[in-house]
């Protein structure tokens, strides 16, 4: 079963690639010539120091630079002149889709920076077979319906870290309810019932929500459920535990 994912129809933040494409497409100034990553780098971050790459490398295609910001890759050649944006990069023979694999790696790469502290984590029971990160809304359907499953799931070896992503934005009902689930005693049990549709609580304090929402953002997704393996890559919309299961171990 493959169920479509809510989206979000609100949250349209813009993330960092994007302000950079604004920036450049405002009259980005050409290097003198060909550069390596480094003097790109320079180049970049001395026309629009507001906006850090996060990793710049040689793409397959010579002359064409790799820059990630966050969870989204970018391709600028190598005198700094040009720049493609959601332009995927294939590998013909394979057809291998190599901008996917930078992304994931982004993805995984910001996530584990996050750590787990500030999430909101089902351990697995017994064994860790394996972790998964969920961009979930408790107002979303299908993200009540995933976590209808979450003892199976733990039981299945499949540690859960939820990231809050409330769709309607700050200061409304649902993300309060994500605030009163933070800031409840017990956070699972609070989840749990938030998710069973059960009255909470109203709870305030110190929390992360927002910082969830901004990284959600920042990886470049806008829809849940949205599950990424460890590795990065996305699973999208509700799973039920056998077929996310097979899915995982497929790798």
């Amino acid at each position: 079963m493959n169920s479509r994912p809510c989206t979000a129809p609100i949250i349209r933040a813009a993330r960092r690639g994007l302000l950079l494409l604004a920036a450049l497409a405002a009259g980005a100034a050409p290097a003198a010539g060909p550069m390596d990553a480094d003097a790109l780098r320079a180049h970049l971050l001395a026309r629009f120091p507001e906006h850090v790459p996060d990793r710049i490398r040689r793409s397959p295609v010579p002359q064409l630079y790799e820059v990630v910001y966050g969870g989204e890759v970018l391709y600028v050649s190598a005198d700094g002149r040009h720049l493609l944006r959601g332009a995927d990069l294939f590998e013909l023979e394979s057809l291998t889709n190599l901008t996917d694999e930078v992304r994931a790696q982004a993805r995984a790469q910001l996530l584990a920076d996050y750590g787990t502290e500030r999430l909101v984590v089902y351990p697995a029971r017994g064994a860790r077979r394996h972790a998964v990160t969920v961009v979930t809304d408790i107002d979303c359907t299908y993200c009540r319906k995933l976590h209808s499953h979450i003892e199976e799931l733990r039981n299945r070896g499949i540690e859960v870290r939820y990231l809050f992503f409330p769709r309607a934005g700050q200061d409304t009902p649902s993300y309060d309810k994500a605030v009163s689930v933070w800031c409840a005693p017990d956070r699972l049990d609070a989840l749990t019932r938030a998710k069973r549709l059960e009255p909470l609580e109203p709870r305030t304090c110190a929390n992360p929500v927002v910082e969830h929402m901004e990284l959600v953002e920042s990886i470049g997704i806008a829809s849940t459920p949205t599950i990424f393996r460890a590795d990065g890559t996305v699973i999208r919309g509700y799973r039920p535990p056998q077929e996310l299961q097979a899915l995982l171990e497929e790798g």
